[in-house]
């Protein structure tokens, strides 16, 4: 309940902010990477799904099988963080990081933006 509390009150915090400012979102989006950010979304999920799969094996008396899925969520979870580090190492060398100059030159769609 609370992840749909915090994700559903950002997604509509982004929605209406996308309508205020529509084309400077929409310039903005054009430096995140899609490839990258589907590949992250796919490896959350993942990791979500064998996490889960790991507390049913547990509930079943499957102690092997759920350390094994746990294993595999960390391994999920560190490629997440390596692949994070990579999109942030990009995004500092573009200057876009929080009070940099050339985020703060940017339109205040554009700010909005990245900031969420």
């Amino acid at each position: 309940f609370t992840e749909l509390i915090l994700f559903g009150g950002m997604f509509l915090l982004y929605s209406v902010y996308r309508f205020q400012y529509a084309d400077a979102f929409h310039i903005a989006a054009k430096e995140l990477n899609t490839i990258m950010g589907a590949f992250n979304t796919a490896v959350l999920l993942t990791s979500s799904m064998t996490m889960a799969l790991s507390i049913v094996a547990i509930q079943r008396d499957k102690k092997v099988l759920s350390l094994f899925l746990q294993m595999i969520t960390i391994s999920l979870a560190l490629f997440f963080l390596v692949n994070k580090y990579f999109e942030w190492t990009a995004k500092f060398h573009h200057g876009i990081y929080p009070g940099s100059e050339e985020l703060l030159s940017k339109s205040s769609g554009e700010i909005l933006f990245f900031g969420l």
